[in-house]
């Protein structure tokens, strides 16, 4: 759907093509469908969940990021937050 596959894409497909198909309708919906955020605030939000979550498979995000608008500094900001947030779990 965007041009790329992850890991676990070709192990579904393979193991149960049912599922496989099921996930990929909900992640149109979920991602590819215009609903109340812009590409900008989509993106960011996909920024700060996936440094939330220590992925490094999702590293395209930063460029979705960058072509929908955001900034390098924008995209440091994600991280600060996503910071003061975890830090203030230890609290």
């Amino acid at each position: 759907s965007r041009g790329f596959l992850l890991p676990h894409h070709g192990v579904m497909a393979a193991a149960l093509p049912d599922l496989h198909e099921s996930y990929f309708v909900m992640y149109r919906a979920l991602t590819l469908s215009r609903r109340h955020l812009d590409d900008f605030e989509k993106e960011f939000v996909w920024l700060a969940i996936l440094i939330a979550v220590e992925e490094a498979i999702g590293t395209h995000h930063v460029d979705l990021f960058l072509k929908a608008g955001g900034t390098r500094a924008q995209a440091e900001g994600a991280a600060r937050l996503v910071g003061y947030a975890a830090s203030a779990r230890n609290l």
